[in-house]
């Protein structure tokens, strides 16, 4: 994997988008495109607006010159709000999922929404930094994009006009009407069957059906193509499901699955690869082993010599008898 390498992308005008980050060359997919520590953080929790903009100017001031160029040279989607604000709300990156905390880079603000990205922005917190890695190929002078907003169209669209002010046209929302609604079913399919497996008591009450829930998920996943997080995520759930009730055997080979998906969104480097690495080696450390012993099996009783049609069967538990 590339570490930080600086020529696999330029920053170009793009039309209808103001600026952007562009392959200068033809990238592979799980090549690491930028690491980029932040030029500041700042945090919104419990904090009102003035709390946020004491905060930014704080750190802005404890920037060089150059770098406060920087700043001030990011996009302002919010020129009724005070610059600086307005400048951080537009770019500011999450340290993670979920998290109250921002950060502003130099380069990775750069880079555009996708609603098919070719790339993953991820914070990793070993080393401080962000990451951008590919996760399709990508070719010289095509855009590289990040997801800002997922979802069906109509939603997607309006999370992006009301909290970026910009109205996507991008290919996948200009697609023809009937494709278009194809494609927001298996979207709606998707965010239904990502909740239905997020459900702890039906993983145990019924186990089964949240391990063919997440197979019809990732099938899913692949007739949208989509490359990003979701798909090793899934894969853990898969893991979740198996190790639960003390299948070892799947849950190795589904921890296997999320370690190689997840090391092409990430990095070697990312806690989440390293935490996935360790569980496809050991799955019976992970807290839910245990939970019950209703599929119990150790890593010795893995089928051997099945083609992949038939070890796909046996891992999901289609057209096996055990």
């Amino acid at each position: 994997m590339e570490d930080n390498a600086d020529d696999l992308v330029v920053l170009v005008d793009i039309p209808g988008k103001g600026r952007g980050m562009v392959a200068s060359t033809n990238i592979s997919a799980g090549t690491r495109i930028i690491a980029e520590k932040p030029l500041f953080t700042v945090s919104g929790q419990g904090s009102v607006r003035t709390d946020v903009d004491k905060s930014i100017l704080s750190k802005l001031r404890q920037l060089s010159k150059d770098q406060q160029r920087e700043f001030l040279s990011l996009h302002n989607n919010y020129p009724d709000a005070r610059p600086f604000n307005g400048i951080f709300r537009t770019n500011a990156l999450p340290l993670g999922p979920g998290s109250l905390v921002g950060g502003i880079y130099v380069r990775c603000c750069r880079i555009n929404h996708g609603c098919l990205p070719n790339a993953q922005h991820t914070w990793n917190s070993n080393k401080g930094y962000e990451t951008i890695h590919a996760v399709k190929e990508i070719v010289a002078g095509e855009e590289v994009t990040i997801m800002y907003a997922e979802g069906p169209s109509q939603l997607r669209r309006l999370k992006l006009k009301t909290k970026f002010r910009f109205d996507c046209a991008c290919a996948l929302c200009q697609l023809p009407l009937q494709e278009r609604r194809a494609s927001d079913q298996r979207l709606e399919e998707i965010t239904r069957l990502d909740e239905l497996i997020g459900d702890g008591h039906q993983i145990v009450a019924n186990p089964t059906g949240c391990l063919a829930n997440v197979r019809r998920l990732l099938r899913l996943l692949h007739e949208e193509n989509i490359t990003d997080s979701r798909v090793p995520r899934a894969y853990y759930d898969a893991f979740q499901i198996a190790i639960a009730h003390g299948d070892q055997a799947r849950a190795k080979s589904f921890a296997e699955r999320a370690f190689k998906l997840r090391l092409q969104c990430e990095g070697d480097d990312s806690p989440e690869v390293s935490r996935l690495k360790a569980l496809s080696t050991s799955p019976q450390n992970h807290n839910l082993y245990g939970t019950s012993n209703l599929w119990k099996k150790s890593t010795k009783m893995m089928p051997k010599n099945l083609d992949e049609i038939a070890f796909d069967n046996w891992l999901w538990k289609e057209k096996v008898h055990e």
